[in-house]
């Protein structure tokens, strides 16, 4: 998966868990030729 979860400590007590994915690539779409109706 590639993410990362990292504890961040609050002031004043407690944890703050900070979990982090990467985003999946967007698929090329195809383009249709330009000039053409």
């Amino acid at each position: 998966m590639g993410g990362t979860l990292t504890p961040d400590e609050t002031p004043g007590g407690g944890l703050t868990m900070v979990l982090s994915l990467p985003t999946a690539a967007e698929p090329e779409r195809e383009r249709e030729p330009e000039g053409e109706p």
